[in-house]
């Protein structure tokens, strides 16, 4: 989560949300209640274009749109 949150910040959101979505393949529920992985998930909602539909999905189903 830490290099995703850093890619992130450097604008580079379709680098930042593939650890994201792999993360939620392996552990959905804990990436769900993760407060430091909710927080990217949401900002990344607008931003990402290559993975825009896994996180539109994450972002469902955490509950944060």
């Amino acid at each position: 989560m830490v290099a995703a949150a850093a890619e992130a910040r450097q604008d580079r959101a379709d680098q930042a949300a593939a650890p994201f979505v792999e993360a939620d393949a392996a552990a959905p529920l804990r990436l769900r209640l993760d407060p430091f992985a909710r927080d990217p998930v949401a900002a990344l909602t607008d931003r990402t274009t290559v993975q825009s539909a896994a996180v539109l999905d994450q972002a469902d189903r955490a509950g944060l749109r």
